[in-house]
């Protein structure tokens, strides 16, 4: 059975500070880098055929923690890229959702995110054990 794991980037400036973040290549806090040893350890002795990730520096860097120095084969999948979210970009959310219509575009974005990320990421390991 195919299991597939669904992991968040550590934290980044965008987190910490509440800003949108979308496609903009922030790096991950001294918090966040903090965080990855947890991520090592907890999938350490997990079996993975690979891993997937953002082409963003968050998500490879969380990604790599993952893998944790195994000969595991990290992909960066465009299409599992964080949503652009324009001139909104490094902006706090909270300036964003006053001067937006309802649904706010922090509630469009958690409940488009999922299927977005879970479907580009099918997709691709699909794509990728079809032409095993």
């Amino acid at each position: 059975m195919t299991q597939i794991f669904l992991v968040r980037h550590g934290q980044s400036e965008g987190n910490l500070f509440r800003r949108v973040q979308g496609q903009t290549d922030v790096e991950l806090t001294a918090d966040g880098k903090a965080q990855l040893p947890y991520l090592t350890k907890r999938f350490a002795e997990t079996p993975l055929a690979a891993v997937y990730t953002s082409p963003l520096r968050r998500a490879e860097e969380t990604a790599a923690a993952i893998v944790g120095g195994r000969d595991i084969p990290v992909f960066a999948d465009k299409r599992l890229i964080e949503m652009c979210f324009g001139a909104w970009e490094m902006r706090p959310w909270g300036e964003v959702n006053l001067e937006s219509p309802s649904p706010s575009p922090a509630t469009a974005w958690r409940s488009a995110l999922f299927w977005r990320a879970f479907s580009a990421c099918r997709a691709s390991a699909s794509s990728r054990t079809s032409r095993s």
